[in-house]
């Protein structure tokens, strides 16, 4: 067992703000290494951080070895060749989510993962917020009885704006759209705090802003993606579990989780607060636990922190431990099984076919 163990990272942009001064914080990890295209944003990001080493090509810094781990911070379309490339090269592996483009790749990933015997594990810091974890604690303490309905409300304006530039997230070949980007971390709530799956989905995909403008002037492009989508998951005994997500409410009235059992409900609202009533009373506070965090940072960073204490137990002990890969794989189901009743206007079984109506992949483009 290392005392301590190096790691590199592939993007900046979202792992500035959380997944780099995380590394930085926790006492078991060196960041050696950084990757990202644009040389001046990662030699400025290098030097920010500290970090030795800095390329504009990833497979460069693999090819450098010196590496334990590598943490995954890219568009969903390049997750599954990094994560492959780390495993030939013999190291541990920290995903973004989700972790590939449809449940062919993440098949292979998980398959590759158990060959190799490395550690491998997603990046759903979200698991770690004290509004989540209170949530999982009563639920699988019985408060609220037998699961009748979960409800995932999460109305947020943020890409409202068609003035807003295209980019991958507007583009489905590479992944982006709001299903995989927060509906995974939501799907992932509902089996971590049940341990259910759906028998059967219904699914809806809409892109509200049509078009974007590209980037520096460039001529508008078609979104691909989706901005906002629907799901209603069937489960055995006739519970159901509703997502309702857009990201283009202007303006949006935030996220609400709420569920209803046959001995009481939970509310949770914004990641923050969480209500409970059982019986006929009404909704109260619940107290919550806090996660020590400096004035001024992003809020995830503190959850993300925790999540490296589990990802360095498992490196230490030689296993993976949930979020992994085999959580990614059922969340790609989850992902794929709503694009493809989407595109058929009905109800699909679950886990679905792993290929749409017309053939095509989900999550790859038809062009």
């Amino acid at each position: 067992m290392a005392s301590t163990y190096n790691v590199a990272v592939i993007g900046t942009g979202f792992a500035e703000r959380v997944q780099l001064p995380g590394f930085q914080r926790h006492p078991r990890f060196n960041l050696v290494a950084l990757a990202a295209r644009d040389p001046e944003g990662t030699r400025s990001a290098a030097e920010r951080f500290a970090i030795a080493r800095w390329y504009t090509d990833w497979r460069e810094m693999l090819g450098e070895g010196g590496i334990d781990l590598l943490c995954i911070t890219t568009p969903p379309h390049l997750h599954y060749e990094m994560t492959m490339a780390a495993f030939d090269a013999g190291m541990h592996v920290l995903c973004e989510k989700p972790i590939a483009l449809n449940t062919e790749e993440a098949r292979q990933m998980v398959a590759r993962a158990h060959e190799t015997g490395l550690t491998a594990m997603i990046d759903h810091e979200f698991r770690y917020l004290p509004a989540r974890q209170r949530f999982g604690e009563l639920v699988q303490a019985g408060y609220i009885g037998e699961l009748r309905r979960l409800v995932f409300r999460l109305h947020e304006g943020w890409r409202s704006d068609p003035t807003r530039a295209w980019n991958w997230w507007s583009d489905l070949s590479k992944g982006g759209g709001m299903l995989g980007a927060i509906g995974s971390h939501y799907y992932d709530a509902f089996r971590h705090w049940f341990g259910r799956e759906p028998e059967r989905i219904w699914g809806k995909l809409s892109a509200f802003v049509a078009e974007r403008p590209g980037a520096e002037g460039e001529e508008a492009q078609r979104v691909t993606a989706d901005d906002s989508f629907l799901a209603v998951l069937a489960l055995a005994g006739g519970a159901e579990v509703l997502f309702d997500f857009t990201s283009t409410g202007n303006p949006g009235p935030g996220t609400t989780v709420t569920a209803m059992g046959s001995q009481g409900t939970l509310v949770m609202e914004d990641d923050k607060r969480l209500l409970g009533a059982q019986g006929p009373s009404e909704l109260q506070p619940l107290e919550l636990s806090e996660l020590p965090r400096e004035e001024g940072e992003q809020w995830l960073l503190a959850p993300f922190v925790r999540l490296l204490d589990e990802l360095v137990r498992g490196m230490d002990e030689g296993i993976s431990p949930s979020p992994n890969l085999e959580d990614g794989l059922a969340h790609q189901q989850f992902i794929d099984a709503v694009r493809i009743s989407s595109a058929l206007g009905s109800w699909v079984n679950f886990p679905p076919a792993e290929h749409g109506p017309d053939g095509v992949l989900p999550g790859q483009s038809t062009k």
